[in-house]
């Protein structure tokens, strides 16, 4: 009888062993079958909470690129308007030029057809939208920031006087978050200097194209308007490259975070390979041993 315990104890314990190893070999297939050292949180319990926290970080750096997208495009939109008015202004300077001295090239009444259509062009560009949005409005970004036909816009004669009845969007800067601690200033508000400049120059022009006086008031607004809107150009240019080098260092980093967070996730297939080769030669070797000790306990048994 003693010895029929003690064989059943040592039969038994194989068979649970055979299980434990059993177990060891499913997860060693599945985490070949995945790629993954487990399919849930359970598996890598040990760092979890690390795995977490730069799953976060990742979504946090994901979110940021996708709203520096948004922005980076919307800047290069502002820089092709602004290159668009650039474009007019210095269309609008030549035939000026052209009709200093009673035009022999461009007559006053040319000048003025001309010059309306070089406003309407000019005030288009300032009206550019995006995405229903307006460029050119401050944070006022759903109403369209020129009305040429405002009736406070004040009909100009030489000398001039600064007028910006013209804009409808507001002077708030529009200040949007690209990182943790990097911000940039998008408002490129349609009453700004070199904008205003440009208007009153074509309104003056409208009403009064007879006069030298006028014409060269007119081209002197226009040499300071292309300067200060170049100036504006450069700084949207700037925001760019800062959206941009930001973008590089988000990607750099959801790089690094990506091969970290691999590494608690995925396993090596080749030490997986091995390990499951090697699980699988215990497991045949332990049921060979629990065959050989189930034929013994039946022989000692019958005995």
């Amino acid at each position: 009888m003693t010895i029929g315990i003690s064989t059943f104890s040592f039969v038994n314990g194989i068979i649970n062993r055979n299980s434990d190893v059993q177990r060891s070999l499913q997860e060693a297939q599945m985490q070949l079958a995945t790629g993954l050292k487990s399919i849930d949180y359970k598996g890598i319990a040990t760092n979890t909470q690390r795995l977490l926290d730069l799953e976060s970080d990742m979504s946090r750096l994901s979110s940021q690129n996708e709203n520096a997208m948004l922005i980076k495009n919307r800047i290069n939109r502002q820089n092709q308007s602004l290159s668009t008015m650039l474009d007019v202004l210095t269309a609008f300077r030549t035939d000026l030029t052209k009709a200093f001295g009673g035009g022999s090239l461009v007559t006053p009444q040319d000048l003025q057809i001309i010059t309306q259509s070089h406003q309407e062009n000019f005030a288009a560009a300032l009206n550019t939208e995006m995405g229903g949005r307006f460029l050119f409005s401050g944070t006022a970004q759903n109403v369209q920031p020129v009305d040429l036909t405002d009736p406070a816009i004040i009909p100009q004669v030489s000398p001039t006087l600064p007028d910006t009845a013209y804009y409808q969007g507001n002077t708030e800067p529009m200040r949007v978050q690209i990182a943790d601690e990097v911000t940039v200033n998008m408002s490129v508000p349609a009453n700004s200097s070199g904008f205003e400049k440009t208007l009153r120059a074509m309104n003056l022009i409208i009403n009064d194209p007879n006069t030298d006086a006028a014409r060269q008031e007119a081209r002197d607004l226009v040499n300071e308007a292309i300067d200060e809107i170049t100036a504006i150009r450069t700084r949207v240019s700037s925001n760019a490259r800062i959206v941009e080098d930001q973008m590089f260092d988000n990607d750099t980093e959801l790089a690094l975070l990506t091969e970290i967070t691999s590494g608690f996730k995925h396993v090596d297939i080749a030490e997986a390979t091995l390990r499951s080769q090697t699980i699988s030669a215990q497991l045949q070797a332990s049921f060979a041993i629990t065959t050989r000790a189930l034929g013994l306990s039946l022989t000692n048994f019958l005995n």
